[in-house]
This record gives C-alpha cells, sequence and structure tokens, in this order.
C-alpha cells in the first residue's frame, strides 16, 4: 500500500471552503461544522430543526432544547445534549451516518456544496 496525499481514511475533521480544520472526535466535527454553517446563513438552526425528520420514537436530531433532543431522558440530555448556538443544540449521541446526514442537510439549507465546498473526515 502506497502513502497517498489523496488518502483521507485517516483524516479527522472537516474542509470548508479548502481550509482544513482538524477535530480528534466526530462530535467535535459535527458542532464546528454546524457553528460554521450558521455563521453562512443564520436562518439556517431554524431551518435545518425544522426540516430534519424525527427519529422513530418522535424526537429530533437538531433543536431549540436538550428535552426536544432525547425526551424523558435527563441521563442523555446532560451527556449528549449540545449547545451549538445560543438556544440551538445537537444530538451527538448518534452513529457517524446520522452526523453526516445532520451535517448534509445544514449544508444543503447554507447552499454550502457537499463534496466541494465541505468535506468530513471522520477518520477509519
Amino acid at each position: 500500500m502506497t502513502n497517498s496525499t489523496s488518502d483521507t481514511r485517516f483524516l479527522k475533521g472537516f474542509t470548508l471552503f479548502g481550509r482544513f480544520h482538524y477535530r480528534e472526535h466526530q462530535n467535535d466535527t459535527l458542532v464546528s461544522v454546524l457553528t460554521l454553517l450558521a455563521g453562512i446563513n443564520p436562518y439556517m438552526p431554524i431551518r435545518l430543526a425544522n426540516q430534519m425528520p424525527k427519529n422513530t420514537d418522535k424526537r429530533s436530531y437538531f433543536a431549540d432544547s436538550p428535552e426536544a433532543l432525547y425526551p424523558g431522558r435527563p441521563d442523555l440530555q446532560k451527556s449528549y445534549a449540545v449547545e451549538v448556538l445560543p438556544g440551538w443544540f445537537v444530538g451527538t449521541n448518534e452513529n457517524r451516518f446520522k452526523k453526516l446526514d445532520i451535517i448534509c442537510q445544514a449544508s444543503l439549507l447554507t447552499d454550502v456544496e457537499y463534496g466541494t465546498d465541505l468535506k468530513v473526515y471522520f477518520g477509519s
């Protein structure tokens, strides 16, 4: 196997408009990307909260309160509801595919093209 600069399997973080941002953990990447995208379009949080489909148990993935993310689970609200912006929270107790889905939905709402303007690397 060759060590190619195009091999992204071990990268951690994201690239936004050509600038790489190292993040050790997937949750840090999720929160950082959402924060930066909200800076591009301040309406993104409310639109994302309204657009993201609810989970089968009627909870949200992005919402204006920890209770909406993990209803009836104060333990999860405390541990996994992360405030992205004042009054806006994302649930981080999700698999890498759901985190990527949240990021892709947010990028659509900000006219940031995922795969071109924004690339996410969760490592191998």
